[in-house]
């Protein structure tokens, strides 16, 4: 019986590590209809962590971080609508910020070792080294 305790603990502490699973989601106070249902669906909460993820992200690129924000939350909104589509509607949206992403990222002016060299004392401190 005592050997059996840890393994006990261990799994009455699961059900808390959930939430660290989906960054923008804390399941432990979903009181959203739409949030429930994606905390008790082990796929769609991979889904949202994947979101944060890439929202993440494309907002770190964005030269308008609140605007992404503000977008991002109407998104949020949409959710309502489409509760029995769920996972396409999350995969829709991580590929249309995946698409942004890699569209801005075309955008970016290329830095070639030279320019760095030139602007950058520390690049050239570094080789000293």
């Amino acid at each position: 019986m005592a050997a059996r305790w840890p393994m006990l603990l261990l799994l009455s502490l699961l059900p808390l590590a959930i939430p660290a699973l989906a960054a923008d989601l804390d399941c432990t106070k979903a009181t959203d209809p739409v949030d429930k249902k994606v905390c008790a669906d082990p796929s769609l909460l991979r889904a949202e962590e994947k979101l944060a993820d890439v929202f993440a992200a494309r907002k770190a690129l964005s030269p308008e971080p609140g605007a992404e924000q503000q977008g991002q939350t109407s998104w949020r909104a949409l959710r309502q609508d489409f509760t029995s589509k769920l996972p396409s509607f999350y995969q829709s949206r991580i590929e249309a910020l995946e698409d942004e992403i890699a569209e801005q990222r075309k955008e970016a002016p290329v830095v070639t070792t030279q320019d760095a060299q030139k602007n950058c004392i520390w690049f050239a401190l570094s080789l000293a080294d």
